[in-house]
């Protein structure tokens, strides 16, 4: 059962930094070029994204246990782009 968690902890940590990195980017296409559509289409990218693997995970058989060991590794996969990009000097 440990080796489940750990397993799930690292795909919650995968899927995070997948949904960070386009949350990120869309982002950052908005502000530089005021593209709506583009930002749109990732936003409902992102929550497909999540819906999705929530779904895989219940249908795979994940028990609340699995379930909060992959919440967990998302939000630390959130901490960690969070810091990463706090650390990068703007581009101005």
């Amino acid at each position: 059962m440990t080796a489940t968690l750990v397993l799930t902890l690292a795909a919650g940590a995968a899927f995070g930094a997948l949904y960070f990195g386009i949350l990120w980017r869309s982002a950052r296409t908005l502000t530089a070029s005021g593209r709506y559509r583009a930002f749109a289409l990732a936003a409902f990218a992102r929550v497909a994204l999540i819906l999705a693997v929530l779904a895989l995970f219940v249908r795979l058989g994940g028990g609340a246990a699995e379930i909060a060991a992959a919440g967990a590794g998302f939000v630390a996969a959130r901490e960690a782009l969070k810091r990463r990009v706090a650390r990068k000097p703007a581009a101005g």
